[in-house]
């Protein structure tokens, strides 16, 4: 999707075949799974386990190392089941989770990945699954240098009453927070809350930005016309997604581990929560796992959904922020960059 702001080769895999082809033509000598548990788990499935232990199978003939991620903390196999009332989920949400609570394959891929080294982006002591062996790392390149932030930030550390500009509040929503929003408060209940926090951002003489999928953009379009100064994007190119994200004095997401959420946190950028998302609604151990590795100072800020959105309140949660993303940053900056975690994978840690 992104391939072209890569500075390496990108190639796009249609199956199994394509990958044993490159690692032919290519002999790696190290393969990072992202993420080894969703190969098979994800519906649809990107292999069949067949297919998922042919490639592990091939790797370990070749004598290359292999590490996969765990975006989980060994937690997902705690995942209750998805209760026909109370929470409730898209039946595309439904199946994804569902698919996970299937013992048997989750058994096969997790025998499968029990002896390859997990990597985690976040402090790995006492992590979930015992038996397995983490290694932590933290990339540099998260951190956007003073000017980086010049040149894609108007109001990068700002929020005040008093501006010479009026800032940004940017609203984002993927897929699957959509749908968990969706059957939570229905389709045009969602879609009142969503123009409400928008006209919301305008009293506060603020220019609001909301990035979601397409057919929710068209729907939330029909309140607003050409002249309000709200903004609505349904595709993005990253570069264009990183400039809203950074330009935001504040950036309001439905799910606590949404990965461009610490693009801001790291940067000490106020990111703030309507929700704690589908998976942590529903699998307790991932959601105090995540809250413990990622959030290291304190836990993040949950709003409540009905309180209307002022500067003056958004203010005071900033001030607790700030803090606790500087302490964040302290502990996450200590870990190994990329360049030294590979140097101990290879060496054999």
């Amino acid at each position: 999707m992104h391939g072209d702001l890569l500075p390496t080769a990108v190639q796009a895999y249609q199956s199994l075949q394509d990958i044993l082809d490159v690692i032919e033509s290519e002999p790696p000598g190290l393969v990072f799974l992202f993420s080894g548990y969703l190969f098979t788990l994800k519906a649809p499935s990107l292999l069949t386990f067949k297919e998922f232990d042919k490639l592990v199978s091939e790797l370990r003939r070749k004598d290359c190392a292999i590490v996969t991620s765990d975006p989980f903390f060994g937690a997902i196999r705690h995942t209750r089941k998805v209760p026909e009332n109370g929470i409730t989920l898209s039946q595309k949400a439904r199946q994804f989770i569902q698919s996970y609570r299937d013992k048997r394959s989750f058994r096969k891929i997790a025998d499968s990945l029990k002896d390859i080294m997990h990597i985690v982006p976040v402090p790995c002591a006492n992590m979930g699954a015992s038996r397995i062996d983490y290694i932590s790392f933290f990339n540099p390149m998260y951190i956007r240098d003073n000017k980086k932030l010049n040149r894609v930030s108007n109001a990068v550390n700002e929020l005040s009453e008093v501006s010479p500009e009026p800032g940004s509040w940017l609203f984002v929503l993927a897929q699957y927070d959509l749908d968990f929003q969706l059957h939570k408060h229905g389709e045009q209940g969602f879609i009142d809350i969503i123009v409400g926090k928008l006209r919301e951002t305008l009293d506060n003489d603020k220019l609001p930005t909301l990035i979601a999928p397409a057919e929710f953009v068209a729907a939330v379009s029909k309140y607003f016309d050409s002249k309000s100064n709200v903004t609505l994007l349904s595709v993005c190119c990253f570069e264009e997604f990183e400039q809203h994200l950074l330009d935001a004095e504040i950036a309001f997401y439905w799910q606590y581990f949404s990965t461009s959420t610490f693009l801001r946190l790291f940067q000490n950028l106020p990111v703030f929560f309507f929700d704690q998302g589908h998976l942590a609604s529903i699998n307790k151990p991932f959601l105090e796992a995540g809250l413990k590795h990622y959030f290291l100072s304190a836990p993040p800020i949950l709003l409540n959904i009905e309180d209307p959105l002022t500067v003056n309140q958004l203010a005071k949660f900033r001030k607790g922020f700030l803090l606790s993303a500087q302490e964040s940053y302290k502990k996450l900056s200590q870990l190994p960059t990329p360049t030294e975690l590979v140097e101990k994978i290879l060496d054999g840690a």
